[in-house]
């Protein structure tokens, strides 16, 4: 059942839109543009001539940015470590970009398979939000739903679910109704992942969905689309239907966005093979290939309709092996997105993704000794840049497991 969760944050819910959520002034990880010879320089100087935390976090949120694109993670990692030692004794009077630093950090250690360091940063960002701004600000509640869709993601739905739930109430008491409507949806996405492969819980998913669907308060607005497609995957699932074109066709005619809004994508499915241990009845899986080193880029368009089209593989990293990349591919073709508004001899909206297959790290039993988990999974983080987008609105997301 974890392997399904793990798609949360991208294809979760295959058939759920990706709404956003309230503004958050904290983005993830995004093309700079800038050489990474420039910002390793610019880094250097800020903190020699002992800049001004601000400085210094920007600098070192540029950078990391930048190693990351490069494919160098475990630079990346030591560059945004580094800068939350340096600054996270600053929470209290610069909460937001201290925060913004812990998300990178936690952002990048989930890709590199630490799922310990991914959930104690997302804490800690979600702490130090609490300590330097009022109380129900949106961005605190924002920050606790980020941390529920990491223990979602990592198996942990129990503790996920509960916290969702508490948000919907926070949220709901402080008035911060957009925030109530995201945490029920993402419940409702948690539900639906893991009734693609238990049933038990599809009646549960199906209501939730259901009542976010239903809501009438204007600020759910923005997630009844996602909710309604979701419901739709249910339908489809129970009807025997096969294919997101026959779902969608059966759904109602949704509303043209100026912004990608994915509404469906099947999950990426890595090779697995099972192997019979000799002398015993205890079947391990091992996946067909390394997870070290890693990753690729995939560019394509998002046409007017909705629909990916010139999807490329454009770039890989030096260490990549196996054949992931062409199942990254088959998902991205799967994708529908709502039709979109373009204007005049637009063509669609260019997009670069990039995918890093990884499997977290575990400890076996009768030993401290960290090992790889045998159930991989790809992280994907947007690298388009969107100048359009609300400061804040997610990017990044994971785009899914071995099933």
């Amino acid at each position: 059942m974890q392997p399904m969760i793990a798609t949360l944050l991208l294809f979760a819910a295959p058939a759920t839109a990706q709404a956003a959520p309230p503004p958050n002034p904290d983005r993830d990880i995004v093309v700079t543009g800038v050489r990474l010879e420039d910002t390793r320089k610019a880094l250097e100087s800020c903190l020699a001539q002992h800049c001004s935390p601000r400085e210094d976090m920007a600098a070192t949120l540029a950078h990391t940015e930048n190693l990351f694109v490069a494919g160098k993670y475990q630079m990346a990692h030591r560059v945004v470590s580094a800068g939350v030692d340096r600054n996270r004794r600053y929470g209290r009077e610069l909460p937001r970009e201290v925060a913004g630093l812990l998300r990178a950090h936690a952002r990048l250690s989930g890709t590199l398979g630490d799922i310990g360091l991914q959930r104690s940063s997302t804490l800690d960002l979600v702490s130090v939000l609490k300590s330097g701004l009022p109380a129900n600000t949106p961005d605190i509640q924002i920050a606790q739903i980020e941390l529920a869709d990491v223990y979602g993601k990592n198996g942990n739905y129990l503790i996920a679910e509960a916290n969702y739930r508490q948000i919907e109430a926070d949220a709901r008491a402080a008035g911060n109704r957009q925030v109530e409507g995201y945490a029920r949806f993402r419940r409702g996405v948690m539900l639906l992942a893991l009734s693609e492969t238990d049933g038990a819980f599809r009646g549960r998913a199906r209501d939730v969905l259901q009542d976010v669907a239903r809501s009438t308060v204007p600020e759910h607005a923005v997630f009844v689309d996602g909710a309604r497609i979701g419901l739709g995957r249910i339908a489809a699932r129970q009807s025997g239907k096969q294919g997101g074109d026959q779902m969608l066709a059966n759904m109602p005619a949704l509303a043209a966005t100026t912004r990608p809004t994915l509404i469906y994508g099947e999950p990426i499915r890595l090779n697995v093979t099972r192997l019979e241990e000799e002398g015993g009845s205890v079947t391990r899986r091992l996946a067909t290939d390394s997870v070290e080193d890693q990753w690729i880029d995939v560019t394509f368009m998002i046409g007017r309709d909705g629909k990916p089209q010139d999807i490329e593989a454009a770039r890989t990293s030096a260490g990549y092996s196996g054949d992931w990349a062409d199942k990254v591919i088959e998902s991205v073709q799967s994708r529908r997105y709502a039709p979109l508004k373009l204007a005049a001899g637009t063509p669609g909206l260019f997009r670069v993704e990039r995918y890093t297959k990884t499997a977290p790290f575990t400890t076996g039993t009768g030993t401290r000794i960290r090992q790889r988990s045998t159930e991989s999974r790809v992280e994907m983080i947007d690298l388009s840049i969107e100048p359009a987008a609300p400061l804040g609105t997610p990017m990044t997301g994971s785009a899914g497991p071995a099933a």
